[in-house]
């Protein structure tokens, strides 16, 4: 969760971030871990939808790491368009995935981001990616 990551990074450091426009259906990789053991152990056949059915605002995330972080005063994100190489929403339908699986167990956002936070004060937040450019000043 690339966003995530990085929100999380600029934001420990005191330095702005950006957000865009665009809305990401988030899952947790411990959920998905979960579902791929399912279908390893034999659940179901096919191509499958892992996710929460339900897209969130980057800027939902961003607030999310923001408040999970404690922070004192809110630091205003800039708020970018889309770019031409992105898309506004990512969301995908689980009907499949859940009718085949049960119910997929998806960790809420909140909590989703206190376990990010919780794995990168332990392992570090480096590497990942995102098609997203940084300005130079806020690398």
């Amino acid at each position: 969760m690339a966003h995530c990551q990085y929100f999380i990074k600029d934001l420990k450091k005191v330095k702005k971030c950006f957000v865009t426009e665009a809305r990401r259906d988030f899952v947790f990789g411990k959920d998905l871990a979960r579902g791929v053991v399912k279908a390893v152990d034999g659940s179901g056949s096919g191509p499958y939808h892992f996710s929460s059915g339900k897209d969130v605002a980057v800027i939902e995330l961003y607030n999310e790491v923001v408040k999970a972080l404690k922070m004192e005063e809110y630091p205003e994100p800039e708020v970018r368009p889309l770019g031409d190489d992105d898309v506004a929403s990512i969301l995908l339908d689980p009907t499949k995935t859940i009718k085949d699986f049960g119910d997929l167990g998806i960790t809420p956002l909140d909590e989703l981001v206190a376990a990010a936070i919780e794995y990168y004060d332990e392992y570090g937040v480096e590497g990942g990616y995102t098609h997203l450019r940084h300005n130079e000043k806020n690398k």
